[in-house]
């Protein structure tokens, strides 16, 4: 995947850590966006194991894209897949 692509005119982002090794980190195109808005992409990063000071995450997008229209208001609340 293109990560530089993927982070073109990116302007707002909320990072929210949860319990039990969860990230949610949610991006916007528009800095003047609220959480509450459905213009945000969602992921949640997960830590699965750790070993030896070494910790594995996956990365799953909110409904399973990268599209622009979710809201940022509750990240745990939306539907991600799990690996």
């Amino acid at each position: 995947m293109d990560w530089m692509k993927l982070a073109v005119g990116i302007t707002a982002t909320i990072v929210e850590k949860g319990s039990n090794g969860i990230t949610y980190i949610a991006e916007a195109k528009e800095d003047t966006a609220l959480a509450s808005d459905p213009v945000w992409r969602v992921r949640r990063v997960k830590v699965v194991t750790t070993s030896g000071g070494v910790e594995r995450t996956t990365v799953a997008w909110a409904g399973g894209t990268c599209a622009f229209r979710h809201s940022a208001a509750n990240m745990a609340s939306l539907t991600y897949a799990d690996y």
